[in-house]
């Protein structure tokens, strides 16, 4: 069995849903300039997955990552999303997602998200939901952020 760890800065604001953490990191382009440095919040997800649905969501990341991408791309510059990453880890029971997004304005990303925009938002959310199994409990063990001396 592999363990896994999983770094993040976490701020002092982030929030406490379950499954998800918040932290600040530096964004980079689009949302960036040289003159403007603009801070993105990194959420994270950790969900267990049906094991029935394993294969689903290997074949629908897949579709996000090859013929679908420019879809998905679309998507995350209108939800001012930097980086999305999805890690499955199959060697525990139930398997689970971790899910990782850095985003510029969380407010507009939830909004781009729920627009219905983009179709491909709806079918995002009905796989995801389909395969989702609920949240293992989770604890932050660690909270630095450098420049964050005001504790």
């Amino acid at each position: 069995m592999r363990l896994v760890w999983i770094f993040v800065v976490v701020t002092r604001a982030r929030q406490r849903t379950p499954g998800r953490v918040r932290a600040g990191v530096e964004c980079r382009t689009p949302f960036t300039t040289r003159q403007r440095r603009q801070w993105c919040v990194l959420q994270i997800s950790v969900r267990y997955v049906h094991p029935d649905q394993v294969d689903s969501l290997r074949e629908w990341f897949r579709q996000l990552e090859t013929t679908r991408r420019a879809e998905a791309l679309a998507t995350l510059i209108d939800e001012t999303v930097t980086h999305e990453q999805a890690i499955l880890v199959t060697e525990t029971d139930p398997p689970m997602l971790v899910y990782a997004m850095e985003v510029a304005d969380p407010v507009q990303s939830r909004r781009s998200a729920d627009s219905g925009k983009h179709s491909i938002d709806a079918e995002h959310r009905a796989i995801t939901r389909a395969a989702v199994a609920g949240a293992p409990e989770q604890e932050v063990i660690l909270d630095l952020l450098v420049g964050n001396d005001d504790r």
